[in-house]
């Protein structure tokens, strides 16, 4: 059986630094796998939750954990590639950028 946890990356708090300390903590303490939530299509009720708090793009906070962990597996939830626009691309994109993090996603 394998653990994973979620990185609050969708949840509001104000020091990203609080967020991101999630992924190498995970790792220290023997998870699996770290994961990033993106919610897409409930963006109203999500503005309603957050009001003006922080939303961390979930492909920014997977980049800044490939270089904190080593270990760990990574990946998001709910991401829909094709309305996330061209900055972040398709399938393609995620494979070339697993190959440069030691294929972790």
């Amino acid at each position: 059986m394998q653990f994973g946890v979620t990185v609050p990356n969708n949840w509001g708090i104000e020091d990203v630094r609080e967020a991101l300390e999630f992924g190498p903590m995970a790792e220290e303490l023997g998870y699996d796998s770290v994961w990033v939530m993106d919610h897409l299509f409930n963006n109203g009720y999500i503005r309603e939750r957050l009001d003006d708090k922080p939303y961390y793009h979930p492909l920014a906070t997977l980049s800044y954990l490939s270089a904190t962990t080593s270990r760990v597996l990574l990946g998001g939830t709910g991401q829909v590639h094709r309305h996330s626009g061209p900055d972040v691309g398709r399938a393609g994109g995620f494979g070339r950028w697993g190959r440069r993090h030691d294929r972790r996603v």
